[in-house]
């Protein structure tokens, strides 16, 4: 039988509703634990601690680097991890674990729930089993699994408050879907009955390590629409000693405002020629950046500007620390963010 090790950090799941309010309730939540899951004993030997018990808004990088070590250690002697999280930043964490675990051979899911475990129309149950029994099966990358589906960390992202199906992968299928049997789809079809095989990793191994021993948060995000200026205090505020990740949340497949004093050339311009990093993301959901598609595009590529791809939005904001804590330099920089990474793009 198979060792999958479970770690609490918080989230819905393991609070209780009093007067409406969630609140934390460690008693409650072992109790109903204890009382859920008697079936897990006959999926895996299952081994818990709880790590953190914070609101998952409360989470910082700090947090995800003190979990990727705490998975890290915990993979010496168990064969899945699964990680208990709420799921207002789940796939942020599961981003970042996913760059900074790439060496690592074995499963490594997340879930939660939307309602907490103590209510009687929770999904928390279906949710941690189904976790718990795809981490018995031999994956090697950083997953989510919720309402009956399993996704690729790095490609995930949040859709819904309140639905169960609160998660979605825009811009890759999902990995499996959960009903009578598993049913292995994409890359790993031919999984679903085979739990002995070595654990198979879908995408290349990356040629570099992430290995931060802290993400730099200095990041700007910029969502444009029609009219935005770029704010004139920025680099009145910003310590140009110290590259930033500037990301501009562009229209459609790469483009921004280029005529007329709405124009964004010259402020792109100056905040590459100042050394920061100019990302450029769709707001569209679905599909990819191409910047060589339209005239504004392609004046920002010729400006060097570095392309997210159908990257999602929380891939993006963990791949930019993680590229700013590896490197200062814009060509480096560009090449690592652009370069696909345990399927990321």
């Amino acid at each position: 039988m198979k060792h999958i090790h479970l770690i609490q950090t918080g989230g819905t799941i393991a609070m209780d509703v009093q007067d409406g309010k969630m609140i934390w309730n460690d008693e409650r939540f072992k109790d109903s634990f204890e009382k859920a899951f008697p079936e897990l004993e006959n999926i895996a030997k299952v081994t818990h601690e709880t790590l953190f018990r914070e609101d998952s808004s409360e989470l910082h990088p700090q947090h995800w680097i003190e979990l990727a070590q705490t998975i890290e250690l915990a993979a010496e002697t168990c064969d899945g991890v699964v990680v208990l999280h709420g799921t207002d930043t789940m796939a942020f964490t599961a981003s970042a674990l996913s760059y900074t675990l790439s060496h690592l051979s074995l499963p490594i899911i997340l879930t939660g729930s939307q309602v907490p475990l103590s209510i009687l129309r929770s999904d928390a149950r279906r949710n941690l089993i189904n976790a718990v029994e795809l981490a018995t099966y031999p994956i090697a990358e950083v997953l989510i699994a919720f309402n009956d589906c399993l996704y690729r960390g790095n490609r995930t992202t949040k859709l819904s408050i309140t639905e169960f199906h609160a998660f979605s992968s825009p811009n890759e299928a999902i990995l499996a879907k959960i009903g009578m049997n598993i049913q292995f789809l994409q890359d790993y079809k031919g999984l679903d009955n085979d739990q002995k095989g070595l654990a198979k990793k879908p995408f290349r191994e990356p040629d570099y390590r992430f290995k931060p021993d802290y993400l730099p948060s200095h990041l700007s995000v910029f969502p444009l629409f029609p009219g935005w200026n770029p704010p004139i205090d920025f680099f009145t505020n910003t310590k140009l000693h110290e590259p930033q990740a500037v990301i501009l949340e562009v229209f459609g497949s790469g483009n921004v405002p280029t005529k007329g004093n709405t124009s964004l050339l010259p402020f792109v311009e100056q905040l590459i020629s100042s050394g920061h990093h100019v990302i450029v993301r769709s707001q569209a959901l679905y599909d990819t950046v191409q910047l060589d598609s339209y005239d504004s595009g392609r004046k920002l590529r010729d400006l060097g500007v570095v392309s997210a791809g159908d990257m999602t939005y929380e891939s993006t904001i963990t791949k930019s620390m993680l590229c700013l804590a590896q490197t200062s330099s814009q060509q480096e920089f560009k090449e690592l963010f652009e370069t696909p990474y345990c399927g990321d793009r």
